[in-house]
């Protein structure tokens, strides 16, 4: 049933972006939508174990280039410090990105 549910997920995330990647008015101001999913019990037992999921694999589709879906499928608990270190780069390359970003987009979030 898990799957069933991350699938349904994967499905509604990807219609999501969808959406946004084909509004005119979005695209012309390059906004798009990446998306992290997490799902009970296959990826925590908690609220919150389940919203850090579904963040870091946020940030790891906003690492990949963004305009994404990723979820924490291939997480194997074997890999758990690679998929750590991963999700690591990814906060860091975005977060880097972010600060150092120029340009008329980051004088407006200034």
């Amino acid at each position: 049933m898990p799957e069933t549910n991350m699938e349904h997920a994967r499905q509604l995330a990807s219609k999501l972006r969808g959406w946004v990647s084909a509004d005119p008015l979005l695209r012309e101001k390059n906004i798009s939508a990446s998306f992290g999913i997490a799902c009970y019990p296959l990826h925590g037992s908690s609220p919150q174990e389940l919203i850090q999921v579904a963040d870091a694999s946020m940030y790891l589709s906003k690492h990949q280039g963004g305009n994404a879906v990723s979820t924490a499928d291939h997480f194997d608990p074997n890999e758990a410090k690679k998929w750590k270190r991963d999700v690591l780069e990814a906060y860091l390359g975005v977060t880097l990105k972010r600060l150092f970003s120029t340009g008329p987009e980051a004088f407006e979030e200034v």
